[in-house]
């Protein structure tokens, strides 16, 4: 098998490397100015990028639906679904399709790139195309996501990045939030809540000290995670239709997901209950979503 493009795109020291045969995914972030180095995602081993496994990439889109299925079974507009389960051994469907996607390259600069993936229709029974674009800035790095249904009729539509910060003993993550969904053992949503303090973002969550795998809702479209021991901060900033935050924290990885999303897990199956992001997005049409990821370093007499 031959070894995957990596496409390496540069703005001053900001860098970002990306595996477009891997789910489209991130292989690194970081910023290298020539005398600090420093990476914000979790690492991605040469087995990872030569086997291309997008899910163990540093980060990859979630399309054309965020988060799980239920069994990978709904229905929509009358039309019943059965999807493969394609996370065993999970029971369930998770994340769509193009984090496990090859991904080609439509354009491609010195500090942007865009990367596309049709997928026709099969188990999931809509043809659609989307889009995803990478641009670095000075201390930033901003990904676009377009959807378009390729499809004759309406289907069900969610976009969302699953990023993997790097997480240390000290991080902390802060977001303006209304509640938290509450979750089973298979991590499906239960029931809609206030968050406890240690579960709540608003007071900011030391995340090694509680163990996450939540939606929120109400979420303002900015969070912030702040590594003290680094003396560093991540912005995140996200656009609607982005206006829910999953919050993971596994206890088997030393990594912090912040994941702006635009549905909540198993929305298909949730939406006669409540608002969960679920879109219907009608043939010819297009969901755009948008979310910036800026970092600092703090000066010591600012701490």
């Amino acid at each position: 098998m031959t070894t995957p493009e990596l496409i390496t795109l540069r703005h001053e020291a900001t860098c970002v490397q990306v595996c477009p045969a891997a789910g489209g995914g991130i292989v690194r972030f970081w910023h290298d100015d020539g005398v600090r180095l420093h990476d914000w995602l979790r690492p991605v081993t040469q087995n990872t990028i030569h086997s291309r496994h997008g899910g163990d990439m540093g980060s990859y889109p979630l399309v054309p639906y965020c988060n799980r299925i239920r069994a990978g079974r709904f229905s929509f507009q009358g039309q019943q679904v059965q999807l493969s389960l394609n996370a065993a051994p999970q029971p369930h469907s998770l994340h769509g399709h193009g984090w496990q996607a090859d991904w080609q390259v439509a354009t491609v600069s010195a500090e942007q790139l865009t990367l596309e993936y049709r997928h026709p229709a099969d188990a999931w029974p809509w043809h659609y195309r989307v889009r995803q674009t990478f641009s670095v800035g000075r201390q930033r790095l901003q990904i676009e996501l377009q959807l378009e249904n390729l499809s004759d009729s309406a289907m069900p539509a969610g976009l969302g990045l699953h990023p993997f910060f790097i997480r240390t003993p000290r991080t902390r993550v802060y977001a303006e939030i209304d509640q938290i969904w509450l979750t089973d053992a298979e991590v499906m949503p239960l029931e809609l809540v206030a968050p406890e303090p240690a579960r709540d973002p608003r007071r900011g969550i030391r995340v090694d000290q509680v163990r996450l795998d939540n939606n929120y809702t109400g979420w303002r479209g900015l969070a912030r995670i702040q590594w003290p021991e680094w003396k560093a901060e991540m912005t995140v900033l996200a656009e609607p239709p982005l206006d829910h935050l999953v919050l993971f924290t596994p206890a088997d990885k030393p990594v912090v997901c912040v994941e702006p999303v635009s549905n909540v897990t198993d929305a298909v199956n949730l939406a006669t209950r409540t608002d969960t992001g679920l879109r219907s997005l009608e043939p010819g049409l297009m969901l755009s979503a948008s979310a910036c990821f800026h970092y600092d370093f703090i000066a010591e007499d600012s701490q």
